[in-house]
């Protein structure tokens, strides 16, 4: 089980969310037998496939908010991080499929939506000195509280060489962020390793808190490794 203190990090589902989509899921797409679906049937193969794909988000759901904790304190930053973004990754697919069942009794419309991970930790409102916010257009006369709403890329300076972390807002959607390795934008963190950015999954994983945070935490461990 996880020890309290290294989970800085949190998503907002319980295990009661989990055994709640894990008991609708089973009510839609119930073990069939060989007489109503035949194995050669496009049927069984799609009703097979959803089957397989939901058991392994709710076996990886389950073991990563319940499994054992970071193996050593120097990555315990770096794993509480990565399971975070694991439980929101997982937790999202599974409400993406929900979503084919809107109307139906027993969707939680409610609970059921995407949920992001989010730093435990009180933010001050501060940020590093040398740190770079790029705005887009901010309108005229809007709030000066309200200018990080129009931020739109961040960029935090690197200790072992001449160049920075870009934190970048997704452009077509604003609550998602990426952490991009330098300028080039070449490779973005996954949440657990840079990944050559172009690939089939979207680098745009994380909310603007936690992109600046997993930023700070690099630019801090350059610095230690100096």
């Amino acid at each position: 089980m996880h020890k309290a203190e290294q989970l800085r990090w949190a998503v907002d589902v319980t295990d009661d969310d989990v055994t709640a989509i894990e008991a609708f899921f089973a009510a839609q797409l119930p073990d069939r037998t060989v007489d109503e679906l035949p194995p050669d049937s496009q049927e069984y193969r799609t009703h097979h496939a959803l089957r397989v794909a939901v058991n392994q988000h709710i076996s990886s759901l389950r073991h990563h908010m319940n499994g054992p904790g970071a193996e050593s304190a120097y990555k315990a930053w770096q794993w509480d991080l990565s399971r975070a973004h694991e439980i929101s990754s997982r937790w999202c697919d599974l409400v993406d499929l929900t979503r084919e069942w809107l109307g139906v009794e027993g969707v939680d419309v409610e609970r059921w939506v995407h949920r992001m991970a989010y730093d435990t930790l009180p933010d001050d409102g501060t940020e590093p000195a040398e740190e770079v916010a790029l705005p887009v257009a901010v309108p005229v006369g809007a709030p000066e509280a309200e200018t990080d709403a129009y931020v739109s890329e961040y960029s935090i300076p690197r200790q072992q060489c001449d160049s920075a972390y870009a934190v970048v807002r997704d452009p077509g959607l604003t609550v998602r962020w990426a952490l991009f390795e330098d300028g080039s934008r070449e490779r973005h963190w996954d949440g657990a390793c840079w990944q050559p950015t172009g690939s089939a999954s979207s680098p745009y994983h994380f909310s603007r808190p936690a992109a600046l945070a997993i930023a700070r935490q690099h630019a801090a461990a350059d610095a230690d490794a100096e």
